[in-house]
């Protein structure tokens, strides 16, 4: 029964000064006994209950959490630390728990972690080993350290070019930025001489703190004023290469010989991208709209426009020392306002546009150096702010290409071969409007202006779903034919690896056909398929594609070439090469060699 007493006391002073206690009576019997409270019954304690020795290990952890006992003396209490000064460690057992919790069976190699909370994990099968971490330039062996199946630690991402602009004082440090790393290793106070900070950078108030240890630079505070604490050590573990590693790469190596297909189960997040593509996908004006692929349904992204400005004029500064690239990416931008892939940003959409699915992408540019006359613009996607990007909104969606090596078997079956693609195919697929302005970026034709918004209203280069959108696009569209044209159609939907068409038809009447069927079947999609080359003269003017081009010497380095896949295609021959310019030394000798090629050596 609850009671409450009251008492005064006199002070030193003469002042009097009640005191109120509260306490619970605790249920005891006739011998002054606590109750059970396990069983219940008030002639024994928990800890002399045969019921709840008669437990097993386990069973007797999970009585100690529901009835919130404290695990080193097993009464009820609020207190932390226990105060009990009773050592109840068995077989030299340091950790604080009651005998009746310790497992006999518990591995002379195991341990147990303890934390705040009165939280406890046994690692049964932790081991005992030394470890070398590399960590600025040098090496530094670990001995005695323990291991555990999984640290369970959140992943990290910084973004160092975006902090260290937004903190100057941490610029010039040689600190990588990386995303969603999950720490491997935690170094204990036993080692700490490796975290002693040998010189730091401070800012102001509420500012990351950098600081110089043995193992290199590390970051400490938050990224932002609405950020949450981070970073951690940047620590490498030197583990070599494991047997489950090595098998899978000889796995890879193999399975291009083998062209087998594997069917797995589709992932829950597969399942969620379809559903998604086959809901929003529809004709519109002659070409299709669909959605991004969202990971969730409610999306909310943090204010992205000041890191699109500063990139930006980043972009502006890059122009100003190239002036004939400043004109072309001018060019391109209004290029894409004619065509219909980009608008300005209107004031009326600022009051039916939700605040929180607004994401502005940073504009960036593209060169080959194999194509050094074709500039690409890209949006930048991965571009976080306050740990968040675009990327890490959207799903990737299922893996809709056809396997390469299947694809370029078929290239090889018939007499003749035919090669074409399309021409910018991400951009013929529209976005739908509720997903528009979260593709929106910044750019001006000159310093001087003020910064004008753009949307695209098209598939970008950069979105992780993009590719995946754009093959469901086409082999959606061709199977929409499939009953008319059927060959074309089969033809699209496996013969294509991203934009390039690569197939081989046994006669010259046949080709002429399927090239004019895949061409009007992708037109129906607004797809735009050009390009074509073939090792036929008669199919190149059956199809109007000019001959002139391959009409050149026979000599190999003046052959007309057709970079097909990342290889290079002699027409004119049907023959597959390679481009030993920009090859390393040591594998162009062997290439140009008689030496017959095993597989072994490949695996080096």
């Amino acid at each position: 029964m609850d009671a409450l007493t009251l008492n005064s006391k006199s002070t030193k002073s003469g002042r009097d000064k009640p005191k109120l206690y509260i306490h619970a009576e605790e249920i005891r019997d006739g011998k002054g006994l606590k109750a059970c409270v396990f069983c219940d019954k008030t002639n024994h304690e928990i800890a002399n209950c045969k019921q709840f020795k008669a437990l097993d290990i386990d069973d007797r952890w999970k009585t100690v959490k529901q009835k919130q006992l404290c695990r080193s003396c097993l009464v009820p209490h609020r207190k932390w630390p226990c105060r009990t000064k009773t050592e109840y460690g068995v077989n030299g057992c340091r950790i604080h728990h009651h005998k009746l919790l310790h497992s006999e069976n518990f591995s002379s190699n195991g341990f147990c972690l303890s934390w705040t909370g009165n939280i406890t994990r046994e690692e049964k099968e932790s081991q005992r080993i030394s470890v070398v971490i590399h960590g600025n330039g040098k090496k530094f062996k670990l001995h005695n350290v323990r291991t555990v199946q999984n640290l369970h630690l959140p992943a990290q991402t910084l973004d160092y070019e975006e902090l260290s602009y937004t903190f100057p004082h941490l610029k010039g440090l040689p600190i990588q930025s990386y995303t969603n790393a999950v720490p491997g290793v935690i170094i204990g106070i036993e080692h700490i001489r490796l975290l002693t900070a040998l010189r730091t950078r401070e800012g102001n108030n509420n500012e990351p703190v950098a600081t110089k240890t043995r193992l290199g630079w590390c970051i400490f505070g938050k990224s932002s004023q609405n950020s949450n604490v981070m970073e951690q050590l940047n620590v490498h573990i030197d583990d070599g290469m494991s047997n489950r590693d090595l098998h899978q790469w000889i796995k890879q190596f193999f399975a291009v010989e083998e062209s087998s297909v594997t069917v797995k189960p589709e992932a829950d997040e597969d399942k969620r991208a379809r559903q998604i593509m086959e809901t929003t996908t529809q004709r519109v004006n002659g070409a299709f709209e669909t959605g991004l692929l969202w990971k969730y349904d409610h999306i909310c992204f943090p204010d992205s426009y000041p890191m699109t400005l500063r990139r930006m004029k980043a972009l502006e500064r890059r122009l100003s020392k190239e002036p004939a690239l400043a004109s072309r990416v001018m060019e391109q931008i209004s290029e894409y306002e004619m065509k219909g892939y980009a608008y300005r940003f209107t004031p009326e959409e600022l009051q039916s546009t939700q605040a929180s699915r607004v994401c502005y992408l940073p504009l960036g540019l593209v060169q080959s150096p194999k194509k050094p006359d074709k500039l690409r613009l890209i949006w930048d996607a991965k571009a976080r702010v306050g740990g968040v990007s675009l990327n890490d909104m959207l799903l990737k969606g299922p893996d809709l290409l056809v396997e390469l090596i299947s694809v370029l078997l078929r290239f090889r079956q018939g007499d003749i071969a035919v090669v074409g693609d399309i021409k910018e195919m991400f951009h013929q697929i529209s976005v739908r409007n509720e997903d528009k302005q979260s593709q929106r970026f910044v750019f001006r034709m000159q310093p001087e202006l003020e910064p004008q918004i753009f949307v695209m209203d098209v598939c970008t280069f950069g979105a992780t779903c993009s590719p995946s959108l754009a093959q469901f696009v086409k082999n959606k569209n061709a199977m929409e034919f499939a009953e008319i044209f059927p060959r074309a159609a089969r033809a699209i939907r496996h013969n294509h690896y991203v934009d390039d068409f690569l197939d081989s038809i046994d006669t010259v009447e046949e080709a002429i056909r399927l090239v004019k069927e895949v061409k009007y079947i992708h037109g129906q999609a607004g797809f735009e398929i050009r390009n074509f080359s073939s090792n036929s003269d008669e199919v190149l003017t059956g199809i109007g594609e000019t001959v002139e081009r391959q009409q050149v010497s026979m000599n190999l380095d003046k052959l007309y070439t057709e970079r097909v896949l990342g290889l290079i295609w002699i027409p004119k021959e049907d023959v597959f090469t390679f481009d030993l310019s920009n090859m390393k030394e040591e594998i162009k000798a062997l290439v140009e060699s008689e030496t017959n090629m095993e597989k072994w050596n490949g695996l080096g």
